[in-house]
């Protein structure tokens, strides 16, 4: 009788073991972050509200996984009556203990930063100076100089600038954010965005990373609509397969440091790597800094025979197989 006792009492007490074990894991997966990816989420805490109020709200928002954690969280770090009402610029990677740390804090100035698709470095320079984020100088002095890790992973050459890994995203940052952070920070989104794609770009078609980034920064800046992109794309790699020039004009307006305007039939002669008329092959480093749709692209090709294209004022472009064909396009469209 006392072994059956002994007995059910080792079975009871292993039980309760598992069902603590059981709830502590899931209270420690509820406590990480709702995500790895660093998601910007803008989160409004009106005054008033009470810690657990606030919890709702961040779980609504996906910031957090679980109120009661947060609230326990909050509890721990004695922060019960600190919490201060404002617009938060919270992530969805940040742990519980940092969310409450910002809370108490209170709100920092911020600055949303847009980068289009298919800006230049300098143009970014610029855009964040406007916004005083950071001055256009330091950070032309960090897409040039600053070393990062994943140069060698990418086939960046020494001497080249970070020109098209400047991910083009809109961006929530402090005032005074500066330079050096701003660009780690476009790497970084770079890297969790982008870096699939043209690994597998490199893989199957047979060239460097860098040379995936360097096509794409082409395309787009030679398209205007996304839809183009796939053909654009099969254009420049039916030319490489041949020898043929690029003939990219939005290469000479680089090589120019213009980001627009017509083409002169002198601008076609400026001496630089960069003049894909004179030059074959690819140019030397990107042209821009590509979004993911002209990085897809440049994975994933159309399957075409074009080597010619033209592009109306509308910005619709027209391919051809033949010069012949694309003159007469040129002349249908321009009268010349």
């Amino acid at each position: 009788m006392t072994l059956l006792r002994t007995h059910t009492k080792l079975i009871g007490f292993f039980v309760v073991m598992a069902v603590l074990l059981a709830v502590a894991v899931q209270a420690y997966l509820e406590s990480l972050p709702p995500s790895s990816v660093s998601k910007p989420v803008l989160v409004h805490i009106q005054p008033g509200m009470s810690s657990s109020q606030i919890a709702n709200v961040l779980y609504l928002k996906g910031v957090i996984k679980s109120p009661l954690l947060f609230q326990f969280a909050v509890i721990f770090e004695g922060a019960s009556k600190k919490l201060r009402a404002g617009t938060y610029l919270l992530n969805k990677d940040m742990s519980l203990s940092s969310i409450v740390a910002t809370l108490v804090k209170g709100v920092a100035s911020y600055e949303v930063v847009t980068i289009p698709e298919g800006f230049t470095a300098q143009q970014i320079a610029m855009r964040l100076a406007k916004l005083s984020v950071a001055s256009a100088s330091s950070y032309m002095y960090y897409v040039q100089h600053f070393n990062w890790s994943m140069k060698t992973v990418y086939g960046i050459p020494k001497n080249q600038s970070l020109e098209g890994f400047l991910y083009p995203d809109t961006y929530y940052v402090p005032k005074g954010y500066g330079a050096k952070n701003f660009l780690e920070l476009q790497l970084k989104t770079f890297n969790q965005k982008a870096k699939s794609k043209v690994l597998l770009g490199a893989k199957l078609h047979s060239v460097t990373p860098y040379d995936i980034v360097i096509l794409a920064s082409v395309v787009q800046r030679e398209a205007k609509f996304a839809q183009d992109f796939p053909k654009v794309c099969s254009v420049f790699y039916n030319r490489l397969k041949l020898g043929m020039p690029l003939q990219a004009d939005a290469t000479v307006l680089y090589a120019l440091h213009r980001t627009s305007g017509s083409i002169t039939s002198k601008d076609l002669q400026v001496n630089s790597p960069y003049n894909t008329y004179l030059h074959t092959g690819l140019p030397p480093g990107p042209i821009s800094n590509p979004g993911l749709l002209a990085i897809s692209a440049c994975v994933h090709p159309a399957n075409t025979d074009y080597l010619y294209y033209v592009s109306s004022p509308s910005g619709k472009i027209y391919y051809s197989r033949t010069l012949a064909g694309h003159l007469r396009q040129i002349q249908q469209i321009y009268g010349r």
